[in-house]
């Protein structure tokens, strides 16, 4: 969003659009780029990507300051990819399973092991390891989503040093922050980390705390409950 150059007479035909977008009976104030460039699309306008630009910004200086960057991001990333799907805006299939596998991974997770303890029960021999296996598992998941992630969507190799704290991250943090983003995504006027609109700290630390709660307590719980259950019918 800061590399942008549009033509002078795209800006004055989605002048009023631009500064007047509503979301849910709220003006929007994030997400200025994407409106851009969704606007461009309708109207069937030509849209590049110069690789070589490079832009110099602060990187967010905490991890609290960039959880908080991610929640403003996935606020409005949601929102426009339910626009996208209203107005049928899709310039690329790319595009679309991007979209659709981004904004829907942490609700799919949700149904995956619904799916897992309603259909394909732990064989009892190992039950007793469920509390260790489903953390571990989980884990090795997500390590091989961030590595397919760094190939295919950042075009570059593996770094194999930050996997395992990123896929860490994406469980105990980045997870439960998409679901609440989507919860209180009508707050579009809210930028998050400027102008003083910042989140209270706790509000961070519920997030990571959900996430350790449903990763290591919650899921391998439900897992021999259901493990359970499914035996003494068998």
């Amino acid at each position: 969003g800061r590399c942008n150059a549009w033509r002078k007479g795209h800006l004055m035909n989605v002048r009023q659009k631009f500064l007047n977008d509503m979301w849910l009976g709220v003006k929007s104030e994030i997400g200025d780029d994407r409106i851009l460039t969704r606007e461009a699309h309708k109207r069937d306008l030509k849209t590049v990507i110069q690789e070589t630009a490079k832009c110099t910004v602060a990187a967010p200086p905490t991890l609290n300051d960039y959880v908080r960057q991610q929640l403003r991001w996935r606020r409005s990333g949601t929102k426009f990819w339910f626009k996208d799907m209203k107005e049928g805006v899709h310039p690329s299939f790319a595009y679309w399973y991007h979209c659709f596998t981004y904004y829907t991974g942490p609700f799919l997770l949700i149904v995956a092991i619904v799916l897992d303890l309603l259909f394909f029960p732990l064989p009892s021999a190992l039950k007793s390891w469920s509390i260790l296996m489903v953390p571990l598992i989980t884990l090795a998941g997500m390590t091989l989503v961030t590595a397919f992630r760094q190939i295919i969507y950042y075009g570059r190799p593996i770094s194999f040093t930050y996997l395992i704290p990123q896929a860490l991250l994406s469980n105990i943090v980045m997870i439960p922050m998409s679901w609440y983003a989507v919860l209180t995504i009508r707050r579009q006027h809210i930028w998050v980390t400027r102008n003083g609109n910042n989140h209270n700290n706790r509000l961070m630390i519920a997030i990571a705390i959900t996430g350790i709660i449903l990763l290591f307590i919650v899921n391998p719980i439900i897992i021999i409950a259901f493990g359970c259950h499914h035996h003494h019918y068998d």
